[in-house]
């Protein structure tokens, strides 16, 4: 799998299947529970712990989820959402970090992001908030990003 191939190619899921190497272990006796137990291994590293997956998320793996209405945090600035991710995985100072948020901000097509740093999330459309949370999962350049329809919320005519 080369990086930035597209996983909706069915070549590509295939290989994916045929080298990933994922391994979960039910331990339920209760086949109606939602937990499932178990660990992944990512870049031969074995991640099982909480704290294992501090160090990979955000930093190796970052998602972005269908829905941008229930992904922010409607009490939290835009900038400083996406600058809290920035600061956790990044060694840089706020002034780095915000002026990185403008950039990402503005690769994402967010008009004028410096003026629109300090906006809540109530305050951008729904095709808006879902390029913030593309922004936050960019925002660490990430090796590998999951996508739940990332383009459901945007316009059609940038869904293409």
């Amino acid at each position: 799998m080369a990086l930035g191939e597209d996983l909706n190619d069915q070549d590509v899921k295939r290989r994916i299947f045929q080298t990933a190497v994922f391994y979960v272990e039910y331990r339920s006796t209760d086949e109606r529970a939602g937990v499932i137990h178990g660990w992944a291994m990512i870049d031969c590293a074995h991640v099982k712990y909480t704290n294992d997956w501090q160090q990979i998320r955000g930093r190796r793996i970052a998602t972005v989820f269908q829905d941008p209405m229930t992904s922010l945090n409607p009490v939290i600035t835009i900038g400083k959402q996406i600058m809290t991710v920035i600061l956790k995985h990044q060694k840089c100072s706020q002034a780095e970090a915000k002026a990185r948020t403008i950039e990402i901000m503005r690769k994402v097509g967010i008009p004028e992001p410096e003026k629109r740093f300090d906006d809540y999330p109530f305050q951008y459309s729904g095709g808006m908030r879902q390029r913030i949370v593309i922004a936050i999962a960019l925002s660490c350049q990430p090796k590998i990003l999951i996508c739940d329809e990332p383009t459901t919320a945007l316009d059609v005519t940038i869904q293409a």
